[in-house]
């Protein structure tokens, strides 16, 4: 199994995750490895045969996960053939965008193509036209489906499936079991650290400051994040989920996790508050072991505050910060 794990590293575009998943590769579950590779931004050809490979390579006396990696394949398998299609099938290419306006996703057309390959093939001009905008290194925050019609006896069309295609044209995915945005894998990060999280196309990248990372790095709802919602306002999810995003109404194409990385710029004003809470969750020493620690007093703090569930104001982050700050101390000197 280990020739496959350069390739399945490599899927990784966070070079501190390429480290971290490094050292911790033999010890992730043969399903874990599946969703890796079920969920990167690569073509669903290359997905399918890297799918493949690692059927080949592992025990088959795990049964449960061997009919799971079994029916993917299948499903993989299902998801390239209907890319041939015969006459009468209609190929219809939504195009997509995140919207500054809104704040959010936005439909900008339709276009029916009589083959797959002609409505790929649109979006790779697309491509053409737009991809010198990005040579400064931003990421594209538009995206295509390509959703295949078929009719039946009756002449009634229906929908059989829906590919999901990255700007430069890539077939990353598809509707079912072919779209993954959350993954449960390891990570580096420790409480007090600032990291970018990025799931574009789909919403802009946003900074986040991990504020709890739960009693292992295995657990699917740590690391919890404080972020600044599309609204202004202050909350914390898990990244692993993706629910980091969860003010957005569509869950995300890719997971966070694969470009997940230490923040190195300055701060934008409206998240300046970042810095002391970092400070003082880096501070809080050899008191800080999971469930007693300070990130996880102001996560509960910041929790019970938020009673409408949509984030707090700044000036309130502030108050639930110096209170979980006060918690704390009292809980660590009364031993």
């Amino acid at each position: 199994m280990n020739e496959l794990k350069p390739e399945i590293i490599s899927l990784f575009e966070s070079d501190e995750m390429k480290e971290y998943i490094n050292t911790e590769y033999d010890s992730l579950h043969i399903l874990t490895k599946a969703d890796i590779i079920e969920g990167a931004r690569i073509d669903i050809q290359k997905k399918f045969e890297l799918q493949k490979k690692l059927y080949k390579s592992i025990n088959k006396s795990e049964d449960w996960e061997i009919d799971r990696l079994k029916s993917d394949i299948n499903e993989y398998k299902r998801a390239n053939g209907h890319m041939y299609g015969i006459f009468g099938d209609v190929y219809i290419v939504g195009e997509y965008g995140f919207d500054d306006d809104i704040r959010d996703e936005k439909l900008y057309g339709y276009h029916p193509y009589t083959s797959f390959h002609k409505a790929l093939q649109y979006i790779k001009n697309e491509w053409e036209d737009a991809k010198d905008s990005y040579d400064d290194g931003s990421q594209p925050t538009f995206w295509y489906t390509i959703e295949k019609y078929s009719s039946d006896d009756l002449g009634e069309m229906h929908e059989q499936i829906c590919w999901y295609i990255t700007a430069d044209g890539t077939v990353t995915s598809f509707n079912g079991s072919g779209r993954i945005s959350g993954i449960n894998i390891p990570h580096p990060f420790s409480e007090g650290d600032i990291v970018t999280m990025d799931s574009t196309p789909s919403f802009p990248e946003r900074i986040g400051l991990i504020i709890e990372t739960g009693p292992n790095t295995k657990d699917f709802c740590f690391p919890q994040a404080l972020y600044l919602s599309k609204d202004g306002l202050f909350k914390a999810n898990s990244v692993k989920s993706a629910t980091v995003f969860s003010d957005y109404p569509q869950s995300p194409l890719f997971s966070p996790m694969y470009r997940l990385k230490t923040y190195t710029g300055e701060l934008p004003e409206d998240i300046r508050i970042f810095e002391k809470i970092s400070d003082g969750l880096k501070n809080q020493g050899n008191a800080g072991a999971y469930p007693s620690s300070l990130g996880n007093t102001l996560w509960e703090n910041l929790y019970n505050t938020d009673e409408t569930g949509k984030g707090v104001s700044e000036s309130e982050l502030n108050e639930i910060w110096e209170r979980s700050l006060k918690e704390w101390h009292s809980r660590e000197y009364s031993g």
